[in-house]
């Protein structure tokens, strides 16, 4: 029998507590060995109401599975205010320690989300010290995000405090990741096949069922609240057109999913059109975004909703009545672990426009029945001394991390960046935010707009058309069939039970180790990451 050992920093809402919370649930239905989960993490929030919620599952499927919760503070965010943590190697060596002493178990399986994304160094030093000295304390490496991938600040705070290599390959380490390109750059960094393993994320299906007198009485229920209650922080609504259409942004406005691209699309787009937007950043490096975001909802220059995902059960809807009410999905994220969110399109039936980016390469052949379109670029013109500005800032952004790397990494880099400014019409998303805003601002000029508007003509005619289309019902059951096949709980169970039945070829792999230097692991996953698309401005 198993003891499965879960480890995150928090369970607070959002993408990896949303894997953790459905990946329990389908291991317990489908995983047969699975005797005991336990839950660990630094932060009491929230918990309560997912250990509830998978309970509540576990009786309704009739699985006695014992479930627990251990709150450790040494698991919580520490953020890199300083580089170096006091007395880091006393701290690390302590809390694996205790680590052991509470959870190490011989017929355990550690599963550990994000234990390198540089929230928490100690933590991540305490795991690597664990598969250093405990080898046969069997744990999976779950990495949904790589500090790597544009997130430098995380891996300088890493990189100052780590004494072992990230990435160990020992007989009793695996690797799960969620999308294709990141087994490809683990594989190709030099970890063997064998160690690495793909888990797409699992998905809870439904169906929507909305009828279109029900999609008119949630879109009434949201416009008549906001205009007599206001904002959620209590201030007024500037623009929200109740005859316009709703294109929906349902994600968290932080730096990478790049919210200001969205509201340009929606500006530009002929007739009235609501951008929904239903969550703020909240992290003190991503607020200030976030309410650069806010303040021009609240000036007038962005039509729509800003933070509605707060206020779903006040106004009385749920979060699929606002999803099955809107006319697109509309993603402009230049950054995404899964791709849940395109996922949530076919699930509630809608069109989706958004940003093409690499992780859709291993999915993207879900969508044959769906309206969907990915882009490539948004071009706007920007003057000369603007472009030079930014030139100049992207080479101070690759200054301060060009020690992490050979020379010759940062030049291509260098060059990449140089030759996406080398033009008028440059991509938005290559911008640093006050050029964002300033753009924002002058789509309040018809003759700019017009300039806009052909310069990116066919993804506009695509967004409009989206706007204004429905979904076929077979085409949309068809899409159903074919996401509970990918990702449903049975899926997931199968993929989560192969990584566990490999431990037991040890031996093979144990072969195949020798042959491992982490250190050159480490070097090729940066050098696999250093790419303009993961050193845009947003990021700082």
């Amino acid at each position: 029998m198993i003891e499965l050992y879960i480890f995150h920093y928090h369970l607070l809402p959002g993408g990896v507590t949303s894997v953790i919370r459905d990946g329990v649930k389908a291991a317990g239905k489908y995983m047969e060995d699975i005797h005991s989960i336990t839950l660990i993490t630094g932060k009491r929030e929230n918990t309560g109401d997912v250990i509830t919620g998978i309970k509540k599952y576990f009786d309704q499927i009739k699985k006695n599975i014992t479930l627990r919760f251990k709150y450790l503070p040494g698991m919580d965010y520490v953020y890199p205010g300083k580089f170096l943590i006091d007395d880091f190697n006393k701290k690390a060596v302590t809390l694996a320690e205790e680590l052991i002493n509470q959870f190490g178990s011989s017929s355990g399986i550690w599963w550990v989300h994000n234990h390198h994304l540089g929230k928490n160094p100690v933590f991540t030093q305490a795991m690597l010290n664990i598969t250093e000295k405990y080898k046969d304390q069997r744990i999976i490496f779950q990495i949904h995000d790589f500090p790597e991938s544009g997130r430098f600040e995380n891996l300088k705070f890493l990189k100052s405090n780590i004494t072992s290599p990230l990435y160990p390959v020992t007989k009793s380490v695996r690797y799960a990741v969620i999308n294709t390109r990141d087994r490809d750059i683990l594989i190709k960094s030099g970890i063997p096949d064998g160690f690495v393993y793909l888990l797409e994320n699992p998905v809870e299906i439904f169906s929507t069922g909305i009828t279109e007198a029900e999609k008119e009485s949630v879109r009434n229920k949201i416009f008549d609240y906001f205009r007599k209650k206001g904002l959620p922080d209590r201030s007024p609504v500037s623009i929200l057109f109740k005859e316009g259409k709703i294109a929906l942004y349902p994600v968290r406005s932080i730096r990478r999913k790049n919210v200001l691209e969205a509201a340009a699309l929606t500006l530009l787009v002929p007739g009235k059109t609501n951008l929904f937007v239903t969550l703020p950043g909240v992290s003190k490096h991503e607020k200030p975004y976030s309410d650069s975001v806010k303040k021009l909802y609240a000036e007038g220059f962005i039509p729509g909703l800003f933070g509605i995902g707060s206020r779903l059960d006040l106004i009385g809807i749920s979060f699929a009545d606002m999803m099955a009410a809107g006319d697109t999905v509309l993603s402009s994220s230049v950054q995404e672990g899964f791709g849940f969110l395109f996922i949530q399109s076919m699930l509630r039936g809608i069109p989706l426009i958004a940003r093409k980016i690499d992780v859709l390469a291993g999915i993207e052949d879900i969508f044959i029945n769906h309206p969907h379109f990915f882009y490539s670029e948004f071009l706007c013109p920007v003057q000369k001394k603007d472009r030079k500005l930014l030139i100049d800032e992207y080479k101070q952004k690759l200054s301060g991390i060009k020690n992490l790397l050979p020379e010759i990494s940062i030049e291509k880099a260098e060059a990449e960046l140089n030759m996406e400014l080398d033009n008028e019409m440059v991509d938005f998303s290559f911008l640093n935010i006050p050029l964002q805003i300033k753009t924002i601002k002058k789509l309040q000029s018809e003759e700019y707009k017009t300039e806009l508007y052909r310069a990116n003509n066919f993804l506009m005619d695509k967004l409009q058309s989206f706007l204004h289309k429905s979904i076929d019902i077979n085409s949309y059951k068809k899409n159903i069939e074919i996401i509970e096949k990918r990702f449903g709980y049975r899926a997931f169970a199968f993929h989560a039970e192969r990584i566990v039945d490999s431990f037991k070829d040890a031996g093979i792999l144990e072969r195949e180790r020798n042959k491992i230097k982490s250190e050159q692991i480490e070097t090729s996953v940066i050098d696999n990451f250093l790419k303009k698309d993961y050193l845009r401005l947003i990021y700082e």
